[in-house]
């Protein structure tokens, strides 16, 4: 009996190694036909615009000596300059960029698979759902896609953040604020969209006991830590024009909504406020209809909290566009 059961365990162990390279093969094959064949791959392409002349200037400080005002904006409260000044120096900034965005779309493939099998619980949707990944998305009314064919600092974190979901689905709340934590080391306006987003997930397992209040400070506390050197640098910054919570002048807000509108929700947003109806008709729906697990709960309460966001995100962007949160583009990531 015990060499039978020790067989059994052996050829389940066996089973399960088969599946997870099957599975990784699976993924390598579609991430490489979506790079190849669909959407292809850049350098030195989009918003890339705001990180290459800096981490350049990294690598060589000889370059762009008085020139550095529009990009030091744009990346001040990121550490995406120093991780990736390390590889480099040793690989060049092509195969850096080309070996990142690799690994960040297979991670986004990766979180999308676990998060589509979680919610059908069916493997063969969830292969289904990567297949739909492949055309070109946009986020609703506005231009930014909903994968880049070159790397962003958004893209980087955007794994990480739907891993953090995945976790809160399966009740892991205090690990998937931790993964928040991290991804705001590399953009925190992401990070912090979908740690307000989840939060609504985080109410609903308070109020229906699924969690206790202590998880809550938990989950509060490993954000904190997973964020530790953003906070250091925000609290160390100088007060005064560079200071995170400075306001942006008004001769910026001019500049801003000349060349590139779509970075102040007052501009960019307009044709949202048309969500309220279906969004309203969405939420009825959703409550006339019987919840058959925790886990559609949980979904409909991250939506839920989603529309509130876009509703602030509308309101602060008409009535004040000068926050210091436009400078850090934060229509794309609460779009998304």
């Amino acid at each position: 009996m015990q060499a039978q059961s020790l067989a059994g365990r052996r050829e389940g162990a066996a089973g399960k190694w088969t599946r997870g390279v099957g599975w990784a093969f699976a993924v390598l094959a579609l991430l490489l036909f979506d790079i190849v064949f669909v959407k292809g791959y850049q350098f030195a392409e989009g918003d890339q615009n705001f990180y290459l002349p800096q981490l350049q200037a990294e690598l060589d400080s000889s370059l762009y000596p008085d020139s550095t005002a529009i990009f030091t904006s744009a990346n001040e409260f990121s550490f995406f300059i120093p991780f990736f000044a390390v590889p480099a120096r040793y690989l060049g900034l092509e195969w850096t960029f080309l070996l990142a965005y690799l690994v960040a779309s297979a991670g986004f493939y990766f979180t999308c698979f676990l998060l589509a099998e979680k919610l059908t619980g069916d493997r063969l949707a969830a292969y289904g759902f990567l297949l739909l990944m492949l055309p070109w998305t946009t986020v609703g009314e506005t231009a930014t896609l909903v994968w880049d064919p070159y790397l962003t600092q958004r893209g980087v974190v955007l794994p990480l953040c739907l891993l953090g979901v995945y976790h809160i689905l399966n009740r892991k709340h205090v690990p998937a604020y931790f993964l928040f934590g991290v991804a705001a080391l590399i953009h925190p306006i992401t990070a912090a969209a979908f740690a307000a987003a989840c939060s609504g997930a985080l109410a609903y397992d308070l109020w229906r006991k699924f969690i206790i209040p202590h998880v809550v400070l938990l989950a509060g506390g490993a954000m904190l830590a997973g964020a530790g050197l953003l906070l250091w640098k925000l609290l160390t910054s100088p007060v005064g024009d560079s200071a995170f919570f400075s306001p942006t002048t008004l001769e910026w807000v001019a500049i801003v909504r000349q060349r590139a509108p779509y970075m102040l929700p007052e501009l960019s947003f307009l044709g949202l406020w048309s969500w309220g109806a279906w969004f309203l008709l969405f939420l009825l729906a959703w409550l006339a209809k019987p919840v058959r697990s925790r886990e559609d709960a949980v979904v409909m309460a991250i939506v839920m909290s989603c529309g509130v966001l876009l509703l602030v995100s509308l309101l602060v962007g008409s009535v004040m566009p000068f926050l210091p949160l436009a400078r850090l583009a934060s229509v794309p990531s609460f779009a998304l």
